[in-house]
This record gives structure tokens, sequence and C-alpha cells, in this order.
């Protein structure tokens, strides 16, 4: 009992026994890749994770639904995890310098305006149309504006002295005569040829005038008495 075969020189192994052989009666030494009482059980490769890998012939290692890695050793991430890390399947847990359910939102510098910039990674800072500076707090002025600035994009708001749609027109003086005056810098009031004054509002007679007046330059209206084009002569 025990033995088979026709010089009944073969051993039965034992009842149930897979990938295994015997030398006795009822025996189950596995062969190699293969364990367990029936020899039924496959032996992974040697770094195999017991609990997340398994095997279906000797030597491989195959993952369980969230692991991953030669030796499944790897836990998977949530489905679209960017910028994530996991301990177990499933999570998505951000790296530094990211937020956001999926980790795919980057961190931007401390100090940027989250209204008028934005980051494509960690630290940065990018502007966005109409905005400059380090922290993107710096609105631009209306292109061209010369002695302006502005509190939102594209304005031009002029500085004291200075007028026009590219504050680029100086402001003169409160009572200087703009017909027959002009500045150059804020508050002055400079007179056009044939004029003269504080406020440019006098004409300038014509040269060597002596007793005469003017309304327009270079007129020599004789006062009561006096004649002649200089008005030096006195009246017979």
């Amino acid at each position: 009992m025990g033995w088979k075969g026709e010089n009944c020189d073969e051993c039965h192994p034992y009842p149930g026994c897979v990938h295994g052989t015997c030398n006795q009666p009822w025996e189950c030494t596995c062969q190699e890749g293969f364990e367990g009482i029936l020899c039924n059980k496959t032996v992974c490769s040697v770094k195999c994770h017991k609990e997340h890998g398994f095997c279906e012939k000797p030597g491989e290692c195959l993952c369980k639904s969230g692991w991953k890695g030669e030796n499944c050793d790897q836990c998977q991430t949530a489905p679209g995890c960017v910028q994530g890390t996991c301990i177990e399947p499933g999570q998505c847990n951000c790296e530094a310098g990211w937020e956001g359910e999926l980790c795919d939102k980057a961190i931007c510098s401390e100090k940027c305006n989250v209204e008028h910039g934005f980051c494509l990674k960690p630290g940065e800072c990018r502007c966005k149309v109409g905005w400059k500076g380090e922290n993107c707090d710096e609105c631009h002025a209306y292109p061209g504006c010369m002695h302006g600035t502005c509190s939102k994009p594209w304005e031009c708001t002029c500085e004291e002295g200075w007028k026009g749609t590219l504050c680029n027109k100086t402001v003169c003086s409160e009572k200087c005569n703009l017909e027959h005056g002009f500045c150059l810098k804020p508050g002055e009031c400079r007179c056009k040829v044939g004029w003269k004054g504080d406020n440019c509002d006098k004409c300038q007679p014509n040269p060597g005038c002596v007793n005469g007046t003017c309304d327009q330059p270079w007129e020599c209206n004789c006062l009561p008495g006096f004649r002649g084009k200089l008005c030096n002569l006195e009246n017979e």
C-alpha cells in the first residue's frame, strides 16, 4: 500500500499534492517555485510584498488593486493626482508648494497678489495683462502716459501741474493768458513774441515808442498831445 508502478517502485504522493513529488508514500515534496502542504501555492519573487502582491506562476509579482511597482510596495495615488503622494491607495497628499484636491494648483510667492497674478510653479508670481511688479500689485498706465499714475490698468491720472489724455501738457500759472503765453513746466508763464508781463497780458509797443500805448503788439497809439509814428512829437 502506498506504492504503484509496474515494479511497485513509485510512491503514492500525499492525496491532493499538486506540484510535489515523493520518496516515500504520502509525501508531498514541493517542486521549485511552489509551497504549501499540497504544494499548491506559488512562490512569488523574493521581494514581492506579502500583503499587496501575489503571483500566478513562480518568481513573478502581480500587484493587487491600488498598488504598483516591481515589488508592489508603492501605493497608487487618486486618479488625476498631479503633485501628490500617498501612504494608502487613493490618497493625494500634496507635495510642498502645491494645493487642491488633486494637488494641481501651484502656491505662488507669499506676497503675490492673487487677483492680479498667478503662477505655474511654486514660489513664482506671473502678472495678468495690465499688471506688473514683483508681486503684480502695480498697474500698467495707459500707453504713452507721461506724467500720470493709475489705480487700475490703462488709466492715466495726471500728476499736479499736468493735463491731457496722456498727461503730457503742462498747466501754466493760474492767471497766465494762454492766448499770449505758454509754459514748459508747471506753474510758469512764458510770453509769446510781442507780449510781456507776469501773465503775458500786456502787449509790446513798437520799439522806440515814447508817448504811446498798444492794444496789439508793435502798435504805438499816441497819448493826447503827441503825434508821429513813435509818438515823440508834441502837437503844435
